[in-house]
């Protein structure tokens, strides 16, 4: 079933291999030559009429084959990418599943709906102000399922993360939200097929999976684990959720309780079995696209994928998400795919927030007043791309133009930052290493020109950041102007 799914995908042509043969004169000479690639989202014929999305937690972007120099953990997700839309170079709106679920279903950041708390949601020990719901004085946050029942479309989520779901309010909309804990991406589309064998759905209909894997504890199967043996043993457990959190514990033990040597080699070990959670969920995505397929659901279906936030594998300096804004934890991964897509990809900057915004301009539906986002393929090259995430670290924000990003941290420094302020030039330094803000030396012209735009987000977050019990305050980085000042 699973060859037959992927001859299907794949496409059979009845003429046998040879040379095509050159047009007579009078004919186009452009025949056989391989049509551009598409700038949009656009397909060959009328657009489906229905909606599949597969969502993934915790995923980093370069852990997937297209953006991963050669690694080739995702064999079955890079061959969907090359047949479909990608979009190749897209930031996240925070660093953690309600808020990152949050805009990207409804298409704004959290930064513009200020006025009823938008989607900035504090992670402390639990989620604090969840997004507004229909009992919110102000009136709910509106999602794509409700956008899309306005054009007759009934819609299923079935979550493997308690984080997304009614309980925190980036999950309203759906007509069916069932969560059967976290479970593998295989397991889901069981309890997903039995709704849907029980309450067949009227056209259009909208399947939303949201997969849990690669999520901490780090957990694959051994037969997607490789390069073990050549690690230095390591005096823990990993494959078991406490080993794990014993050994990255002792990471960050101060003072040290291992050596340098085996800090490298714990640090190593939960990178491979992260990397082994990757290979897992293509193996599993690759399982249930075939059933889905056999099934008729991807006949006349817009495929959508897309992830919530990355992962910090200890670079630069932390772990797992929900602290930085370093692209480990903000890189984000969306692409569209279709029977009648044609293939293509949107190269300049582009944002979580674009993700439903792009479907239903894809589907043919006009845009909804509320989103802010921006179809793929129709950014301009010089937008400023945001990001705010209020979590384990504190309110963190950050912008980013063309190469240069600025990540500001509120609070005072600490053993993770330095400096409240980190400038970065991202396509010479991609693993944001090397900051280049200074307080003892004159700011450069092209930080100057990008901390307006910072500046602006930091008095936009002030209102919600007053509602943190942890009571932060802005420190204003040396050498820059701050509000009252020119």
């Amino acid at each position: 079933m699973l060859l037959l799914a992927l001859l299907a995908l794949a496409g059979c042509h009845p003429d046998p291999p040879g040379t095509v043969p050159e047009p007579p004169d009078d004919e186009d000479d452009t025949v056989g030559v391989a049509a551009p690639a598409a700038a949009n989202v656009t397909f060959v014929g009328p657009p489906p009429t229905n909606l599949v999305m597969i969502s993934v937690d915790t995923m980093r972007r370069d852990h997937v084959g297209r953006y991963d120099d050669g690694a080739s953990l995702t064999p079955f997700l890079d061959a969907r990418m090359d047949e479909g839309f990608a979009a190749d170079d897209m930031t996240g709106c925070s660093n953690w599943t309600v808020a990152g679920t949050a805009c990207a279903l409804a298409g704004a950041s959290n930064l513009d709906r200020a006025e009823a708390r938008g989607m900035v949601p504090i992670l402390m020990d639990g989620p604090l102000a969840p997004i507004p719901q229909p009992s919110d004085p102000n009136g709910p946050t509106p999602l794509l399922p409700s956008f899309l029942r306005v054009h007759g479309f009934t819609s299923l989520l079935v979550t493997a993360n308690g984080y997304f779901s009614n309980a925190h309010g980036n999950a309203q909309g759906y007509d069916t939200l069932l969560y059967p804990g976290p479970v593998p991406i295989g397991r889901l589309w069981d309890e997903a097929e039995a709704h849907l064998l029980a309450q067949p759905p009227a056209e259009p209909w909208l399947i939303h999976l949201h997969a849990f894997e690669p999520h901490a504890p780090y957990l694959p199967d051994s037969s997607f684990l490789e390069g073990l043996d050549d690690l230095l043993p390591v005096p823990f457990d990993l494959t078991t959720m406490r080993g794990q959190e014993a050994a990255i514990t002792a990471v960050y033990a101060n003072p040290p309780t291992l050596t340098p040597d085996e800090i490298a080699s714990v640090k190593e070990h939960v990178r491979l079995y992260y990397a082994g959670e990757i290979r897992r969920l293509d193996a599993g995505v690759e399982a249930v696209w075939a059933e889905l397929d056999a099934a008729g659901y991807l006949d006349d279906a817009l495929v959508v994928f897309w992830t919530d936030h990355g992962e910090a594998l200890f670079d630069p300096v932390v772990n797992e998400h929900g602290k930085l804004l370093y692209r480990n934890e903000n890189d984000v991964v969306a692409w569209y795919w279709a029977k009648n897509i044609v293939p293509g990809a949107a190269t300049g900057p582009s944002e979580q927030i674009d993700i439903a915004p792009t479907i239903l301009a894809a589907l043919g539906f006009p845009l909804a007043a509320e989103m802010t986002g921006i179809p793929l393929g129709d950014a301009p090259e010089d937008r400023i791309r945001h990001a705010l995430t209020d979590a384990y670290k504190g309110p963190v924000q950050t912008v980013q133009q063309g190469r240069y990003k600025l990540q500001f941290r509120w609070g005072l420094p600490d053993e993770d930052a330095p400096t409240t302020l980190g400038f970065y030039d991202v396509v010479a330094d991609p693993g944001e290493l090397v900051n280049l803000y200074d307080p003892a030396v004159a700011p450069s012209a092209e930080l100057l020109a990008l901390w307006p735009a910072m500046q602006a987000d930091i008095e936009k977050a002030t209102p919600w950041i007053a509602e943190d019990p942890r009571s932060w305050e802005v420190t204003w980085p040396e050498g820059l102007s701050r509000p009252g000042t020119p």
